[in-house]
């Protein structure tokens, strides 16, 4: 292919190109680096690159390795985040796989793309390990929609009507069993009182 017009503009001749910076996607991840050493038959004049077989191969096998690298990298980096929230046995039990296998992941010996996706997951939203504790359990609790602390109600003055923004404080903690409700003007008097 080196050496034929550009099909694109038919003002170049293409020429095997390398070089830093060159990005494309690459099954999913949507901006893999193309490994600079990679020439590839590119046109100087429109800069469109010209794949036959032999660039395809050697693309190919270049992106692979990029990706196997990235592949890594992001498992890796999302471990060290989630140490900071889970042992790391503790983690591996919950993923179920077995004891070591986090460290050989982040040695690259052992990384897929799934594994790799729901570490980066994880890490995004550490929280999310005790979801995962929670729905691992025979009987799960259902999930905490909120939970309440005590409430501070401020009152500007006699007979008006609460206000968040207002001088004086007055606490409201409701029970553990109970579901919280309005107060009228009068019942917040009386607890002010």
């Amino acid at each position: 292919m080196e050496g034929s017009a550009c099909p694109s503009c038919a003002l170049g001749e293409l020429v095997m190109k390398a070089g830093a910076g060159r990005r494309m996607r690459y099954r999913h991840i949507p901006d893999l680096e193309i490994p600079a050493e990679v020439e590839l038959p590119t046109c100087p004049a429109c800069e469109q690159r010209w794949l036959d077989g032999e660039a395809m191969r050697r693309l190919e096998a270049a992106l692979e390795d990029a990706y196997r690298t990235e592949l890594v990298r992001k498992a890796e980096q999302a471990i060290e985040t989630l140490r900071q929230h889970i042992a790391q046995r503790e983690l591996e039990r919950l993923l179920g796989v077995s004891a070591g296998w986090l460290s050989k992941v982040k040695k690259g010996k052992e990384t897929s793309a799934p594994m790799a996706a729901l570490l980066m997951l994880l890490a995004e939203q550490p929280h999310r390990v005790e979801s995962l504790r929670r729905l691992w359990a025979v009987r799960p609790e259902p999930p905490r929609l909120f939970e309440l602390a005590p409430v501070r109600v401020r009152v500007q003055s006699e007979g008006s009507r609460p206000s968040l923004y207002a001088v004086e404080a007055v606490q409201v903690a409701p029970s553990a069993q109970s579901v919280p409700s309005l107060i009228s003007s009068e019942e917040l008097e009386g607890v002010a009182a």
